[in-house]
């Protein structure tokens, strides 16, 4: 099932996805043919939350800008989306992708999000957390928390465990665990299980609502940053008065 070692971020994990990056997209309609499509999967978290008007959302791990090309048909005109990835190469497929006037994509890395506290009013994480150790994932979350605002919401999408052995076994093959540059182990196998909640609120989260859908393959998890009235949302990751620009 993998090694024990993290590729996270490694020389190896950006060469797996620069290689990845023009065939990513297949790979994700492969690997949700069998769930109703990644289009379904992924409209079930966008509609999971409400819209406002004048807007600022954060697309974190964004990838190839699939979440980004969705969320365009659902916010109000006048939103602003950010999307951040690790990956320059899938960056630049995202670019491509968009193309639309009130999106931009960087290149960076979600433990330090170069925006001020506050700045969001919607934050997605949509199937990223599982390649990630541990105490990345903290980071991740803990920035992620600031950069929210305080009446926001966090909204993140993820593998689950199934309960069959079965189901188990055929998210590991059509998930390509199997695949030898595979960048999840072995870090899915912590999130990718029942209720999935605990590590969310120690990194400051409160859990608004929780599901689990198609035959319990995934979970969708909708939180609001847990920051007592009154108190400051800062910690470790903090970078408060930082200008909002990459």
């Amino acid at each position: 099932m993998g090694s024990a070692r993290s590729k996270y971020g490694t020389s190896s994990y950006r060469r797996a996805y620069a290689f990845a990056a023009p065939i990513y997209d297949l790979l994700h309609i492969l690997a949700f043919a069998l769930h109703g499509g990644r289009r379904k999967v992924w409209t079930k978290a966008i509609r999971s939350v409400p819209y406002g008007e004048g807007e600022t959302i954060l697309d974190a791990c964004c990838g190839t800008g699939y979440l980004a090309k969705l969320l365009l048909d659902r916010v109000k005109p006048d939103a602003q989306i950010v999307g951040i990835d690790l990956s320059p190469s899938q960056i630049r497929v995202a670019e491509k992708r968009v193309g639309a006037s009130n999106v931009r994509f960087l290149t960076g890395d979600v433990r330090d999000i170069p925006f001020e506290d506050d700045h969001f009013e919607k934050s997605f994480i949509s199937f990223a957390l599982h390649e990630m150790p541990a105490d990345v994932r903290r980071a991740v979350l803990l920035d992620v928390v600031r950069v929210t605002k305080r009446d926001g919401a966090i909204v993140i999408l993820e593998g689950n465990r199934p309960s069959r052995r079965s189901d188990r076994f055929l998210m590991y093959v059509t998930f390509f665990q199997w695949w030898p540059w595979c960048v999840d182990h072995p870090h899915s196998q912590e999130v990718w299980r029942t209720d999935y909640v605990s590590e969310l609120t120690n990194c400051g989260m409160t859990i608004v609502t929780r599901e689990e859908f198609a035959r319990g393959f995934f979970q969708l998890i909708v939180a609001r940053p847990a920051v007592p009235s009154g108190a400051p949302k800062g910690g470790p990751t903090t970078c408060a008065g930082r200008s909002s620009s990459s």
